[in-house]
This record gives C-alpha cells, structure tokens and sequence, in this order.
C-alpha cells in the first residue's frame, strides 16, 4: 500500500520457546528503512537496559540505564536531545 507505514515486532521466549508479535504504524519502520534494513534481529539479551541507534550504516548498542523508568514521552525528549 503507498505511504503503508507498519512495522512487526516478533519475540520468542527462551524458556518456553513460544512466540508472540504485534504490529503498529508509525514513524520507526520508515526510518529503518530509510537507514537501509528491511529486518533488524536482536539475539542474546543485556546485563543492563539497553538500546539501539542505527544511523546509517552503523548499528550502535547504547547503554539506557538513564531512562529506566521514565515514560514514554520524557524517554522521547531525552533520545531526541542525545541526537542532536
């Protein structure tokens, strides 16, 4: 569909092996695709909360211990203000 802009996101447990999904529509799986990649796979797991900044082609794990237990909008403003 043109400007069709949905992405998934596909978990798979590692006890029982099981698997879940959802799907949404927003701006994140434009600008994957603007970086390039039409999959993104994430294996193993952190110490530590964590996440991920693709600029380009550069895929960067980031330390996200500062934004454990903010909300979404707040933890928005700090990623957009690291961006900058």
């Amino acid at each position: 569909m043109p400007a069709g802009a949905k992405f998934s996101i596909v978990g798979i447990s590692p006890l029982s092996g099981t698997f879940a999904d959802t799907a949404a529509g927003a701006s994140w799986g434009i600008s994957l695709k603007e970086a390039g990649y039409d999959v993104l796979i994430v294996e193993g797991s952190a110490e530590h909360p964590v996440y991920s900044q693709i600029v380009d082609d550069t895929v960067t794990i980031l330390d996200a211990r500062n934004l454990a237990g903010r909300d979404t909008a707040e933890t928005v403003e700090v990623l957009i203000a690291y961006s900058r």
